[in-house]
């Protein structure tokens, strides 16, 4: 099992890097074979996950395109499974067509090798919960 402390460090600086933009940063966290499934997809890439490294850079690419302002928070990390952390926080997001939206997210994540292999993005931390399966506190 993943040391919980560790990916949980490891969630915060790749939410860091993704603050800053900074793809190269993300890629090193990454493994080659990532599948990424963020809100964005449903937007930008046909609601389809990001794949590799590729995908990665992509989907850094939709962002800038997609909205004037992303921002994500992480408030709790649940890193209760063999490789899988649930976690729990915030994104900002702005754009022209889509208006300021400021709402809880859930993120599971999947860790293989030591590298984030799987990623997805929910928009009520409660789904992100049951596909993790870890129970929050509700409220």
């Amino acid at each position: 099992m993943e040391d919980a402390q560790r990916v949980a460090s490891m969630v915060q600086t790749l939410f860091e890097a993704f603050n800053r933009r900074d793809v190269e940063a993300v890629l090193v966290l990454c493994h080659p074979e990532l599948e990424f499934m963020p809100v964005t997809a449903q937007f930008a890439n046909q609601n389809r996950p990001y794949v590799g490294h590729t995908g990665m850079r992509r989907y850094f690419d939709d962002v800038e395109r997609t909205w004037d302002e992303l921002q994500i928070t992480a408030s709790e990390f649940h890193a209760e499974k063999d490789s899988d952390v649930l976690v729990v926080g915030r994104v900002v997001a702005r754009s022209k067509e889509r208006g300021l939206r400021d709402m809880p997210a859930g993120w599971v994540w999947r860790l293989r090798d030591g590298l984030f292999s799987y990623g997805h993005v929910y928009q009520d931390p409660q789904d992100a919960a049951r596909a993790a399966g870890v129970e929050l506190p509700s409220g």
